[in-house]
């Protein structure tokens, strides 16, 4: 599987260059996968195929992710020095690493997919947001949801924070992207919406997937699914689990840190209410990395356990294979397996992680919340 998705992207690029079909062209060692962006994204993808798609262009595609990871880790570090925290070159190396090679990340590397650009991209409309430069934190959630359309949900930060500007420019950019493919022919631009888009939003719900304790999943709809709830059920309980505690996490963003588990809310709600795959985890590492540097008191110990427990990405495949290869007394191994099975079929390792860092989201806005009102009384 190394590069998998690198080759989907090299041989999107050859096929534009060919004027083949490109929602119907698959890699020839991988049948099974199949180019999902717009059109006009595909235009990036070109010099990866005029480098031959080989290990040459793999290596740059490469080199580009880790410049993302490195540049969203320094960043980071600014934001959070700026607010009073000495971050030392030890605490560099450990930021710098975690968005790296991370576990969340190393996967996206090794396939060669595109989130940690994406993540790059989101870190940067927060912290645009936050220095009132609306037009680059548009653009640059408008890019990262032109490539892979749900970080759109997102703009629901620039509703709450009523950026208007940031709203029409992440509007203008995946719209006009979405347009200037329309130059690629309609009809790739149809094929993109009926063969790639759609598909996108219904197919890991529709095929029962997600249900299973061996699907690298984090999604708030699993419960529901564990329940015996059908799909349509499952989605609807999911956002009438998660919505609330965004809503609550908006209530208060009258500081950086207010701000932050708000920022951590709406990423952590995209990815909960939203089949998502254990990769796509990477996408909250901005606002993750800063309450952990940020944040106080009991809220502080509930971001960074859940940040720990959100490393274990491991399905029931992973945890069975770990057991089977340790020597346990009769009788263990498969008392192991049968809770862990349990476990794992009411939500992942890390969707548990995510949920513990919103119960501290939670408890830190509670805290201000209370705080204010008795200093107003």
């Amino acid at each position: 599987m190394l590069a998998v998705n690198f080759d989907v992207y090299a041989t999107a690029g050859r096929a534009l260059l060919a004027g083949e079909p490109l929602y119907t062209t698959h890699p020839p060692d991988h049948p099974n996968y199949f180019y999902l962006y717009p059109p006009i994204v595909a235009v990036v993808f070109v010099p990866y195929a005029l480098l031959g798609g080989g290990p040459v262009a793999f290596a740059v595609h490469t080199a580009v992710q880790a410049i993302a990871a490195l540049g969203l880790a320094a960043l980071t570090v600014r934001f959070v020095g700026r607010r009073g925290v000495d971050v030392g070159w030890l605490d560099r190396v450990l930021v710098a690493g975690f968005l790296l090679v991370g576990i969340h990340s190393v996967y996206s590397v090794y396939y060669g997919n595109v989130n940690v650009l994406l993540a790059a991209l989101i870190g940067v409309g927060f912290v645009a947001i936050e220095r009132d430069r609306q037009g680059w934190a548009g653009a640059a959630f408008g890019l990262a949801a032109l490539i892979k359309a749900f970080p759109a949900a997102l703009g629901i930060w620039f509703l709450r924070r009523r950026a208007w500007r940031a709203v029409g420019a992440a509007v203008a950019v995946g719209a006009g992207g979405l347009l200037v493919g329309l130059a690629l022919g309609p009809e790739t631009t149809v094929a993109y919406v009926t063969d790639a888009l759609l598909p996108r939003f219904g197919s890991s719900a529709v095929n029962g997937e997600v249900s299973s304790p061996y699907a690298p999943y984090v999604t708030a709809r699993k419960p529901f699914l564990a329940l015996g709830a059908d799909r349509t059920v499952a989605a609807v309980g999911a956002v009438a689990v998660v919505a609330p505690v965004v809503a609550y996490c908006y209530r208060d963003c009258s500081t950086p840190v207010a701000r932050l588990r708000a920022a951590f809310a709406t990423v952590a709600g995209v990815l909960l209410v939203f089949p998502s795959y254990f990769v796509y985890v990477v996408l909250v590492a901005f606002p993750l990395v800063g309450l952990a540097y940020l944040e106080t008191g009991r809220a502080r110990w509930l971001v960074l356990a859940g940040a720990m427990v959100a490393n274990f990405s491991y399905a029931l495949g992973s945890v069975r294979a770990a057991v089977q290869s340790a020597p346990l007394p009769p009788g263990v191994e498969s008392t192991v397996l049968s809770a862990a099975g349990a476990l794992l079929s009411v939500a992942s390792l890390p969707g548990y992680g995510i949920a513990i860092v919103l119960a501290g989201c939670v408890l830190g806005t509670r805290a201000n919340l209370v705080a204010e009102s008795t200093t107003g009384g």
